[in-house]
């Protein structure tokens, strides 16, 4: 069984990673396949923001940022599953770039695929980005597809 993870944060350039995997299994047996689509959501307030905003307001920011992962996870299983994909949701909190490597390490992915905002070496490196962490916290390949590639 061949095991693929999906990595969404819900953008459309993320939607570059679904139509790479579906042209990827397009003439496979899907029997053979087991693709998991994850969505971290976080924050972004980290510790010290819990403590600077009511309670109230951060647990309604929660659980907005849980609904847009959810919404992210299940659009992209309908897509998978019209084209006969047996597909696993998963939704986590926390750091993006961690949780997906945790995750990949668990399920015993043989790929991770994932959307890439395409920035520059220089940008990258002063900012990160979720893709390049993950790339280094993996335990096994990853695909990052850019924009406009498919």
């Amino acid at each position: 069984m061949y095991k693929i993870l999906i990595a969404t944060d819900g953008s459309k350039i993320s939607q570059n990673a679904v139509n790479y995997v579906m042209n990827l299994l397009e003439n496979q047996q899907k029997d053979n396949v087991e693709v998991s689509v994850i969505s971290v959501y976080n924050s972004g307030l980290g510790s010290s923001g819990k403590a600077i905003i009511p309670k109230k307001e951060y647990t309604r920011i929660i659980e907005y940022a849980k609904a847009q992962a959810e919404q992210a996870v299940n659009s992209i299983a309908a897509v998978l599953e019209k084209k006969g994909i047996k597909v696993n949701k998963i939704v986590e909190e926390g750091d993006p770039a961690q949780v997906i490597a945790k995750i990949a390490k668990s399920i015993n992915a043989d790929q991770i695929v994932m959307g890439t905002r395409g920035l520059s070496d220089l940008k990258g490196m002063l900012m990160g980005s979720v893709s390049r962490k993950v790339v280094h916290l993996a335990h096994c390949p990853v695909m990052l597809v850019k924009s406009g590639i498919y």
